[in-house]
């Protein structure tokens, strides 16, 4: 089960723009959908990371996209679940 703390930490998400070669990015122009990652550090400062199933030479931050009509914080709530367990 997912920590409660991980939820008020979330509470504080923000939605990152950018500016690709000079033009500004945000979640309604982007071509992709919208995604969520998680980094979860333990007390030891060590990060949360899972090998991906399709290379095993690959590890990254658990990650997902946003389904339409989810926020940012069950997203990332439910992929934790998913890739953890």
């Amino acid at each position: 089960m997912i920590d409660r703390r991980l939820a008020e930490l979330l509470s504080d998400y923000s939605i990152v723009n950018c500016v690709i070669g000079g033009v500004e990015m945000n979640q309604q122009s982007l071509p992709y959908r919208r995604c969520v990652v998680a980094a979860v550090q333990n007390e030891q400062g060590l990060l949360l990371l899972g090998q991906r199933a399709g290379n095993k030479q690959a590890w990254q931050l658990p990650q997902g996209g946003i389904e339409a009509d989810e926020s940012p914080e069950n997203a990332v709530l439910r992929e934790l679940q998913e890739e953890t367990g």
